[in-house]
């Protein structure tokens, strides 16, 4: 892994502890930890595990917006997703997210 790789990883766990003391009093957000393992897992090159956490991501949003099925934070899980499988070269399925 690239210095600028683990950069990328160690920012994501620092912002995954803040958020998540930011949200303790708010269980509404349990979708901050799988977006930010899946960015882990995207910057580390485990694709497979950055789509499961994306798409676990994307349904409790999904839930979370019911009432508002355009809402950015489900743009970005579906933008996310399209990150993941453009990188295992699934080109189709990065066009579908």
């Amino acid at each position: 892994m690239e210095a600028s790789e683990i950069g990328t990883v160690t920012a994501n766990k620092q912002a995954l502890k803040i958020e998540q003391v930011d949200y303790k009093s708010s269980p509404n957000h349990p979708d901050i930890i799988s977006s930010y393992a899946g960015s882990a897992c995207y910057e580390k090159g485990e694709y497979d595990l950055a789509i499961e956490h994306y798409s676990n991501a994307l349904e409790i949003k999904k839930k979370a917006y019911e009432k508002s099925p355009n809402h950015p934070d489900i743009a970005a899980s579906y933008n996310n997703l399209g990150f993941a499988y453009h990188k295992k070269g699934e080109y189709d399925l990065a066009i579908e997210h």
